[in-house]
């Protein structure tokens, strides 16, 4: 290291302080380091005694032994006896240890903005992720890269573990279920008398942090064995740091607020609209209602009323309940389970639209013109009453042109559902004229049984009452944008969508060529040219499935920031997400800024969120992508259990990627995804070309590119990665003409 005269090489002095880590009852020689580190001006031996708590002759003279020893490794120096400083060659830095799967990491030393250090597996042994710890450091002159030490921890902020049960050698080993954590922990066997090998446990930490040997924990929970399906979504909770669980202040707030108890009234802030005939339309399994329409014909066309549950009025900035929320962002819906943002107390009971109930809502009141084109809108508070709970399979059913009407009151549901009809189906074409992109990815329905595995795997229809709800939820979020923009500018909360990049247009441009197709648009095409792509393929399904893939791979992620910016796939220039307060924490906040641009009583002033808007944005997005995460590692599993009593099972299938190491492919019944490794597509020698994104054989002829379709066979599973395997079916080989071999060969596989 840096110049640094020491008669102890660096190892031996690694391994000292390891050793002086373990006896907890005196400071470690890191944590003595960066004491002096910060007082280096006069640190006396009475000081740091003071500072660490240690008193008496005998505990003093422990810590002066162990300044010695630090003395004697050169990173430490005496002045005068009694009063210690280091070096001024000796470069000491504190930084935060970063784990990452494969047991490699890396130190974050300063500000955000500086490079992370990596460090090697050894050192990683040492230590765990989100360790704050000192760092010798090694400038790196002459060209050298900078290089880092790690002498101990000063901090473990991790008390706690989750991950799996494995016997190792007859020794009970953790798994942590967070990859961060990526080395084994020694587990006390059995402390319980309940954990067995395959159990998901959490563990309490137990042994000094930096000292000799493996880290130790002890178990205090079992939460249940991995092959038990309800198990893997309380392991997605952990992994991904989902809270799942109401803390005490949330629990009394509950008990004490009076406002969840009161009944709903109309006054001066609040218009009486329980006169119309709102309804509901959900799924079948549907628990919470955010929102309740009604439309009907004017002369200069449509009155739309879009009213959703006002969770602004029950919940405040700040409160227990908000900053609960906050943390989780959204609420979760695994299969076997939902996770909700809000207690069930709100989410499912004030809040909520429930039928024949007198509800509390903000109203976004929309005027549409003859030409489906929104000619304005009002936003208000208002009481409602929902004449009905529809399911979209109900309403597709009164949609039906043989329905009769039995009562006055289901005329009135009817006109309702004629007129929403009507207004959605003009909204959607005016939409469409704009530019907007429509995908038609197809939708898996997955059944459970009543243990939690997969009874059947099916798609989902979509409905014209799906897409009724669409274009209300689209309207009423665009207005939203419009007034938020209109009142709060550039602070406030909107859902952007940005267009590809360049180097996206590119490499788009370059797959559309071997399907035969060309976007146009020029350098930056926009939404129009994309649909205009979509309609190209439309009349071959094979062809539509593969360009959609494409478009979808191109795009950016949408995301929430306090600027206003265009959503790329829908066309439009201002969006927000105004719809669903219950479960999206963001609409809640565009809740509360829509009521202080319009100066209600106690909102002038408030603040919309427990934190600024900026990191209302960041926590609005990260929280809607581990969602998403946690979900798609369950579904993930329960599909690959699912297929587990599956192999040696023929299917179809449709290449959804080509990579150089073979095919990623999507059965047709089942919507699972597994690879085709090379090496089972055939008896042949398969090229991958990169240019065109394809393998081919060089002797049968046969390629492989995007959106073909294949018969493959289920060759194997594996349930801890929730990977499947496939292989090719030989009449695959004759599925093409030569005239599809291509002449460029690289990158040759067997």
């Amino acid at each position: 290291m840096k110049s640094v005269k020491r008669p102890i090489e660096l190892e031996d002095i690694v391994d000292m302080f390891r050793e002086l880590s373990a006896d907890t009852g005196f400071p470690s020689p890191a944590q003595l380091l960066q004491y002096v580190m910060h007082h280096d001006s006069r640190t006396s031996l009475q000081e740091i005694g003071r500072h660490f708590g240690v008193e008496g002759e005998g505990a003093l003279d422990e810590i002066l032994r162990r300044l010695c020893t630090l003395e004697d490794t050169g990173l430490l120096e005496s002045r005068k006896g009694d009063w210690y400083r280091v070096p001024e060659d000796v470069a000491l830095k504190e930084g935060t240890v970063e784990g990452s799967p494969g047991g490699y990491g890396s130190v974050a030393i300063g500000t955000a903005d500086d490079e992370a250090h990596r460090i090697g597996r050894s050192q990683m042994r040492r230590v765990l992720h989100g360790d704050r710890v000192l760092c010798l450091v090694d400038a790196g002159n002459g060209g050298r890269r900078m290089r880092i030490k790690v002498l101990g921890v000063l901090n473990r902020l991790q008390k706690s573990l989750a991950g799996e049960i494995r016997v190792v050698r007859g020794e009970a080993m953790m798994i942590p279920l967070d990859s961060r954590f990526c080395h084994p922990v020694a587990v006390a066997r059995d402390r319980h008398g309940k954990a067995s090998e395959g159990d998901i446990v959490n563990a309490v930490l137990t042994s000094a942090p930096f000292a000799p040997g493996p880290v130790r924990a002890r178990i205090v929970e079992v939460v249940g064995n991995l092959m038990v399906p309800g198990v893997r979504t309380t392991m997605a909770l952990i992994r991904h740091e989902i809270p799942s669980c109401w803390p005490d202040d949330v629990l009394k707030e509950i008990d004490g607020d009076r406002a969840l108890g009161e009944s709903p009234s109309p006054g001066r802030d609040r218009e009486d609209l329980r006169g119309l005939p709102f309804i509901t339309i959900d799924g079948d399994d549907a628990r919470d209602f955010d929102d309740a329409v009604y439309c009907s014909e004017i002369p200069s066309g449509w009155r739309l009323v879009v009213a959703i549950a006002d969770v602004s009025h029950y919940v405040r900035t700040g409160s227990a309940i908000d900053r609960q929320a906050y943390a989780r962002g959204t609420s979760v819906y695994f299969p076997d389970k939902v996770v909700p943002m809000l207690p069930e107390h709100l989410s499912n009971g004030i809040c909520s639209l429930n039928p024949k109930e007198d509800r509390n809502c903000l109203i976004c009141d929309i005027s549409i013109d003859r030409d489906h084109e929104i000619s304005g809108y009002r936003f208000y508070q208002a009481v409602m009453k929902s004449r009905a709970r529809m399911t979209y399979d109900r309403v597709e059913e009164l949609l039906n042109p043989q329905h009769r009407a039995s009562s006055d009151e289901d005329e009135a549901l009817l006109e309702n559902l004629r007129n929403l009809e009507s207004m959605a189906t003009g909204l959607e074409a005016s939409r469409m004229r704009r530019g907007s992109i429509a995908f038609e990815l197809p939708e898996s329905r997955i059944d459970l049984t009543e243990d939690g595995r997969i009874a059947s795997i099916g798609m989902r229809e979509r409905l014209r009452s799906h897409k009724i709800i669409e274009e209300c939820m689209l309207a009423a979020n665009r207005c939203a944008a419009g007034f938020l923009h209109l009142n709060q500018g550039d602070m406030a909360l909107y859902r952007v969508h940005p267009g590809p990049s360049r180097d996206d247009v590119l490499a788009l441009r370059r797959d559309l060529r071997t399907l035969g197709l060309a976007l146009g648009g020029g350098a930056e095409p926009d939404p129009a040219s994309y649909r205009t792509l979509l309609e190209q393929a439309e009349g071959e399904i094979q062809l539509f499935g593969a360009v959609q893939l494409l478009l979808l791979r191109s795009m950016g992620q949408a995301l929430y920031t306090p600027v206003m910016s265009d959503h790329f796939a829908l066309g439009f220039p201002a969006y927000t997400h105004f719809t669903s307060p219950i479960r999206r924490y963001g609409d809640l906040v565009v809740h509360r800024l829509i009521k202080q641009s319009l100066g209600l009583p106690g909102y002038r002033d408030l603040q919309p969120s427990v934190m600024s808007l900026e990191e209302t944005c960041a926590q609005c997005s990260m929280t809607e992508r581990r969602a998403d995460a946690a979900v798609n590692e369950v579904i993930a599993w329960l599909k690959a259990l699912y297929m587990l009593h599956r192999i040696g099972s023929r299917f179809s299938g449709t290449v959804t990627g080509v990579k150089e190491y073979g095919l990623f492919i999507r059965l047709d019944e089942l919507f699972v995804d597994g690879l085709a490794h090379v090496s089972k597509l055939g008896y042949d020698y398969f090229v991958f070309d990169e240019d065109s994104q394809t393998l081919y054989g060089e002797h049968t002829n046969v390629l492989y590119r995007l959106g073909d379709r294949v018969k493959v066979e289920v060759l194997d599973v594996d349930l801890d990665e929730s990977r499947v395997s496939f292989s090719l079916l030989d009449e695959n080989l004759f599925a093409y003409s030569g005239d599809r071999r291509r002449k460029r060969r690289r990158n040759r596989y067997r």
